[in-house]
């Protein structure tokens, strides 16, 4: 799992209103930033309501013994996310997102994803 910058161009619909963009240097996040637990962390208690949006990042060690590596078929993953969105990334590559709604602002990624 790793992080990834991107830049997004937002038109207004509406010529009072502006839009902005950045990019985010992520050299910044050193071995200072991070914190290891066992677990996920709440949001607003960990970045103190300084940022929309955390990285959580974890490492898995597969056997190449697997059946699903020697089968050739792809694990799935679900991540369920009680935020407003999930974008999930595995090996650098981006696998896909889940958007709750204000309604339900929970959601839930499910999908396969290539491991090596």
């Amino acid at each position: 799992v790793g992080a990834q910058t991107s830049v997004v161009k937002m038109l207004p619909v509406d010529s009072r209103f502006s839009w902005e963009t950045y990019d985010e240097d992520l050299s910044s996040l050193d071995e200072s930033s991070r914190i290891t637990a066992v677990g996920l962390l709440e949001h607003l208690n960990v970045t103190r309501d300084t940022s929309d949006y955390l990285w959580y990042i974890t490492s898995v060690d597969i056997s190449s013994s697997e059946s699903f590596i020697r089968g050739g078929h792809k694990p799935s993953i679900n991540v369920q996310s009680a935020g407003h969105a999930v974008h999930v990334f595995v090996n650098g590559q981006f696998s896909g997102s889940a958007f709750g709604t204000r309604k339900q602002r929970s959601c839930t990624f499910s999908g396969p994803v290539n491991l090596h």
